[in-house]
């Protein structure tokens, strides 16, 4: 996807030109353009979000001009970049340590072993602490459903733990699990794994995808992609075809008919949508999801790019900067109030829960959806005509980042302006399961939180290990876990979701900081 930083002709007088080549096997080079003023976090994140795909954070780029790197902190003006200058960046090899679901967090320590707080009640399935060495060492992954833990460890093989008929109970296909999965997809009850050979083994909740008998054929082979929304799972095949199960009603019957061709899945709440290898899209699923895209099929029958999607509906970015929307029309479905401001010009699309916002080459900004979740931008309309270079957003409102690293926001989530004032260098924000409370990472390392207070609104009891070197925030359904540079880990919130992690923090502390952890990572 195209940055909102590279293309933007309203801006072009006043920014800096520096090209960054990218060390993804030599092979991408992108254009930035940043304030004279600018700091280097802001070119860095600038030169992350022009990677195609996208770079998160969480996978972060050292930047070096001259043989010397570059500090995030320090101003460009001191490494004497101008316009024109040309850096070297380099993509840091890191592994993500932390994982969540909307009860329970795992963290990744030492040489591969789990911490899994807090236990899973024993009555309601498998706690990690049952599993003996299993998970002492080798784990290079975690995925969740909504209250259990897949972990692929070295060799392929995958032990499972937490709700038992939400996945963490893999007993019934534990041969197949034992070597060869590199890749698990997971939707709220229920996990696919997509092994070496192309095949896919699935368990859980029956209804939601855990049982793939009807498709076992179809899945024997040549899968190459495979994900799940809420209720079901679609896998693409090396043939362009598409299979499908899970919940039929949201997506998990799709009309094989009209998928012959594609070329990426994007999943929706309770439907998918396929993008094409000729630029066209096609949905299944719900209607009220947008399952149905009969009503603009006309519009997207080439030249789409990607396709964004919210609880409710789809939007898809057209190669010439129009936007095509579909689904619930009080979620974003419908955007004939914003359509001249969608005809062209958009170089990215920001979901949030019920809404969309769009970033213009102009720095200007365009919403719709849901007004009470950010959908309507009239109360900001001036602050977002331009000079926008970045946005974020929560379940209940969007923040847009200015060229001189100014915050503008909207939506009845937003924090009030005096916390706003404290967020200069927002590098992430991060919403809990319940969208009640939302913690924001700058680039100074400190985190700031808002929200419910007990659901993890509330940081004060431990403001002062929030306070700097934090590098990347997690969330369950209520409460929070930040990761710091030192391996440490802070947690606040509720306690019976995660909040209160001091039962495994020795072991966390331990061996933590030898795992690396990543440097950041955006919602």
């Amino acid at each position: 996807m195209t940055s909102p930083l590279t293309s933007s002709p309203c801006l072009t007088r006043t920014r800096t030109r520096v090209n960054v080549a990218i060390g993804l096997g030599g092979r991408q080079c992108t254009v930035v353009k940043v304030s004279p003023l600018a700091s280097v976090v802001e070119l860095r994140l600038a030169a992350q979000a022009a990677v195609e795909p996208p770079l998160e954070a969480e996978t972060c780029l050292g930047l070096f001009f001259q043989d010397e790197a570059l500090e995030d902190s320090r101003p460009i003006a001191d490494y004497g970049l101008c316009d024109g200058s040309w850096l070297q960046a380099i993509v840091r090899s890191q592994r993500r340590v932390l994982f969540s679901h909307s009860s329970a967090f795992a963290a990744i320590v030492g040489d591969g072993a789990v911490v899994s707080w807090p236990p899973c009640p024993s009555d309601n399935g498998i706690s990690s602490t049952q599993l003996g060495d299993r998970l002492a060492s080798g784990v290079q992954e975690v995925v969740s459903t909504g209250s259990s833990f897949a972990a692929i460890c070295q060799g392929g093989s995958v032990v499972t733990w937490g709700n038992g008929p939400a996945g963490g109970d893999s007993s019934e296909v534990k041969d197949a699990l034992v070597s060869g999965v590199q890749q698990i997809a997971a939707n709220t009850k229920a996990f696919a794994a997509l092994k070496c050979d192309g095949s896919v083994v699935t368990w859980g909740q029956e209804g939601y995808g855990g049982d793939s008998s009807k498709v076992r054929a179809d899945l024997a082979d040549n899968v190459q992609q495979v994900c799940g929304n809420t209720l079901a799972f679609a896998a693409l095949k090396t043939d362009g075809s598409i299979v499908t199960w899970g919940n039929a009603r949201s997506g998990g019957n799709a009309p094989g008919h009209l998928l012959r061709d594609a070329k990426q899945i994007f999943p929706g709440k309770g439907a998918f949508a396929v993008l094409n290898n000729n630029g066209s899209v096609v949905s299944w699923g719900q209607i009220c999801h947008g399952g149905d895209c009969s009503k603009v099929s006309t519009l997207l029958a080439d030249s789409v790019q990607e396709v964004f999607s919210n609880e409710g509906a789809f939007a898809a970015l057209k190669q010439d900067g129009s936007v095509v929307t579909w689904g619930n029309p009080f979620q974003g479905g419908d955007s004939s109030s914003v359509c001249e401001e969608l005809a062209s010009g958009v170089v990215s699309i920001t979901p949030n829960k019920q809404a969309f916002a769009a970033l213009k080459s102009c720095g200007s900004v365009v919403a719709w959806g849901n007004s009470c979740t950010g959908g309507n931008a009239s109360g900001v309309q001036s602050e977002v005509s331009g000079g926008v270079v970045r946005l974020f957003s929560t379940p209940s409102c969007f923040v847009a980042v200015k060229a001189d690293q100014s915050l503008v926001t909207w939506g009845s989530g937003s924090p009030d302006n005096k916390l706003v004032a404290k967020l200069t260098g927002l590098r992430q924000l991060c919403s809990n399961g319940e969208g009640s409370a939302v913690a924001a990472l700058t680039s100074d390392g400190s985190v700031w939180a808002w929200g419910r207070s007990d659901q993890g609104g509330d940081t004060s009891k431990v403001e002062h290990e929030l306070e700097s070197g934090v590098e990347v925030v997690y969330a369950t359904r209520s409460a929070f876990a930040a990761v710091k540079c030192d391996g440490s880990v802070i947690t606040w919130g509720n306690p019976r979701e995660g909040g209160d992690g001091s039962p495994a923090m020795k072991q966390l502390t331990c061996n933590m900081s030898e795992t690396c952890c990543p440097s950041s990572q955006e919602t």
